[in-house]
């Protein structure tokens, strides 16, 4: 057994043991609701995050908790909801909805991290997941109309494609970085303060193309103004029925997806985080949330406390040898 291997078998054992010893997640007559609870969000109204925490909220307020607002905390890539989160009090009343990535791949692209996922947090669960798509712009000629012929200009310009995404570091930025190293082509990597300004970057034409999240492409695809050539997704989007996948182009090695995941502060008592894990379980299962997360491209799907902590172990794993394979320098 591998040093790797028996720290994560080490991890997911400790954090067996909590569950197992309160048993399947149950809501308890015995349980206090929760006066007021706050959803910490890192992301600015109206995203499909912010759209997550709300309609979660719904779900969560009058079971676990009398009053349940969401409170947004943008800034830094997210970290400063993360940051939030983590000093709270371990009670309950505050809980992180973020994507994987900030827990899973920020200790691969950022020196000084003021958080650890399993010092300082107890998962609660995976609650939706997203794949993400190739937009192009109208300095792309008119007449690219493929993912291939895509592929094929940009080989014709050496050094002059551009890809936006939402950061360095980001994961959009990391898998932009592995679409050109597995379709063999080169763009230039351009970074801004997250996916929608990205869009509009590609959209404006300032940009050649962006790797953003499906959702972040659907009202500029609406309006005319970009086209979306490669999902990630494992399946066809509703919302982008006509975009084919890198699994159909030829590329499944290119198939990705983020999850959302729940954190709550480290230390919160068994009996809470059992009762928390099971409303949103039975809230995930509401027609009307998942035809919600249908439309903007998100799909409702649900891991428990062990399996998204399992979950976002893999993904740490799997990224950690590309990013140091890229040469890519942390940020600090």
């Amino acid at each position: 057994m591998n040093t790797q291997q028996s720290r994560r078998e080490i991890l997911l054992a400790s954090v067996g043991l909590g569950i197992s010893a309160i048993g399947l997640p149950r809501l308890s007559s015995a349980q206090t609701m929760i006066d007021t609870m706050r959803i910490v969000c890192g992301y600015p109204p109206g995203s499909s995050i912010d759209l997550v925490c709300r309609k979660l909220g719904e779900r969560l307020s009058g079971k676990f908790a009398k009053n349940v607002i969401v409170d947004i905390k943008s800034g830094a890539a997210g970290r400063l909801a993360v940051e939030t989160v983590k000093s709270s009090s371990p009670d309950g009343s505050s809980m992180l909805i973020t994507p994987s990535s900030t827990l899973s791949l920020y200790p691969n692209t950022f020196k000084n991290l003021s958080y650890n996922l399993n010092q300082d947090f107890s998962t609660i669960a995976s609650v939706a997941s997203f794949s993400f798509a190739v937009a192009v712009g109208p300095s792309v000629p008119q007449e690219v109309r493929t993912f291939s012929e895509f592929i094929a200009w940009a080989r014709a310009i050496p050094g002059q494609a551009q890809c936006g995404n939402a950061g360095a570091g980001s994961f959009q930025h990391l898998l932009a970085m592995l679409i050109a190293r597995e379709c063999k082509f080169e763009w230039t990597h351009v970074p801004f303060r997250g996916g929608s300004a990205a869009m509009l970057a590609v959209a404006s034409g300032h940009v050649s193309a962006g790797v953003t999240t499906e959702t972040a492409t659907l009202a500029m695809v609406q309006a005319g103004k970009v086209r979306v050539l490669a999902s990630t997704g494992a399946e066809r989007s509703a919302a982008l029925a006509n975009t084919l996948t890198f699994r159909e182009l030829g590329f499944p090695q290119l198939t990705h997806k983020e999850t959302l995941v729940a954190v709550v502060p480290k230390k919160c008592p068994a009996q809470v985080i059992a009762s928390l894990t099971e409303t949103i379980r039975l809230g995930l299962r509401d027609t009307e949330v998942q035809e919600q997360w249908r439309k903007s491209s998100l799909l409702a799907e649900y891991l428990g406390p062990t399996e998204t902590l399992s979950a976002l172990q893999k993904e740490h794993d799997f990224w950690e040898p590309i990013i140091k394979a890229s040469g890519f320098t942390p940020e600090t």
